[in-house]
């Protein structure tokens, strides 16, 4: 798709990239209709980062489309940081484990069993939204909205 072709689906008086709070900006980009239906359709990804970096994903992703290429699955920057804090973290046991063995300690006999994570680690439970939390309780949407 050129870019004229995407100026006409989404005119230059419209919002590609739009502000979230700061340092956030979420990319809505029109990509074509889809040829059963007839409707638009939107490549939406969230940014994290300076504005100058979501116009930069917006090139990319423009220059990959005006080129017929699909758009492909991306890994955020944030997740990357948080792979080499825990590539750090990891390293560092490592040497520690490794430097107690030298100095003589003993590893355990028996099998590496690893404990299961816990349900709510998997999916943390959300509470209700009429259920407002204050101060580390949970108050009832009505009792909180009578008694005032």
């Amino acid at each position: 798709m050129t870019y004229d072709e995407m100026q006409k689906l989404h005119p230059p008086g419209g919002r590609v990239i739009q502000s979230c709070g700061a340092r956030r900006w979420r990319i809505n980009l029109p990509i074509g209709k889809n040829p059963a239906t007839g409707k638009k359709l939107v490549h939406h990804k969230p940014i994290r980062g300076s504005k100058a970096d979501a116009q930069r994903y917006v090139d990319w992703i423009t220059s990959l489309l005006s080129s017929g290429q699909a758009i492909p699955a991306t890994v955020s920057q944030s997740q990357l940081r948080e792979l080499a804090t825990l590539q750090t973290k990891a390293d560092r046991l490592r040497a520690t484990l490794q430097a107690a063995v030298r100095d003589g300690a003993i590893v355990e006999p028996g099998d590496l069993v690893l404990p299961a994570p816990a349900a709510d680690a998997i999916l943390p439970q959300k509470p209700h939204p009429r259920t407002p939390i204050r101060r580390g309780r949970r108050l009832d949407f009505w009792s909180d909205r009578l008694f005032r």
